[in-house]
């Protein structure tokens, strides 16, 4: 087990949803920094340390019976106080980076498991297009959210994704509805 994970569960909400017989965790781990390329360096470097993200880990719903797709994605993320905008409160920006990141998981879980889209094309060059946030309740810190993405509904090369943030009691703190689409692929050179 890892350390992120069992950080968690030393939290009696966090335990009861990390061992829920529905979800599975998420084979490819949280962000992680990969030095020679640059790629997530933002989650996996600037913002993993004791006072921002003290630990993130993820799981995933189980597909539906007759379905191999992932629908649905949970993070938990400890916060620290250097996200704040205000005192105590987090930054919004941040809010959106969390609920973007987790999206963006889900859809990095499915092109771990090899699901394809529409047309068949695998779950890969797809980046935010947009992404609304409404701010329901400051989100406090320190303090540990649930971040929870769904896949909403695939359109050709469009990705319809809503996530939301929770606290420990249950309460939505803030949501999001996103359109993510797929990355034009550079032409070749003849």
């Amino acid at each position: 087990m890892d350390e992120e994970r069992a950080f968690f569960l030393s939290t009696p909400w966090c335990a009861k949803l990390l061992n829920d017989p529905d979800f599975t965790p998420i084979a490819t781990p949280a962000r992680k920094y990969k030095p020679g390329t640059t790629e997530d360096a933002l989650y996996g470097h600037t913002l993993k340390t004791p006072d921002t993200f003290r630990a993130v880990t993820s799981i995933h719903r189980r597909p539906a019976p007759g379905t191999t797709l992932v629908q649905e994605v949970r993070q938990l993320i400890s916060l620290g106080y250097a996200v704040n905008g205000y005192p105590h409160i987090a930054h919004g920006g941040i809010v959106g980076v969390i609920l973007d990141e987790a999206m963006g998981t889900l859809l990095l879980v499915n092109k771990d498991l090899g699901q394809k889209r529409n047309e068949g094309q695998p779950f890969d060059r797809l980046v935010t297009a947009y992404l609304k946030v409404s701010y329901l309740m400051p989100v406090m810190t320190p303090q540990t959210v649930l971040v929870i993405a769904k896949l909403q509904k695939m359109e050709g090369k469009k990705l319809y994704i809503e996530g939301e943030v929770r606290n420990a009691e249950g309460s939505v703190l803030a949501r999001a509805e996103a359109l993510w689409l797929e990355l034009k692929r550079p032409r070749e050179k003849l």
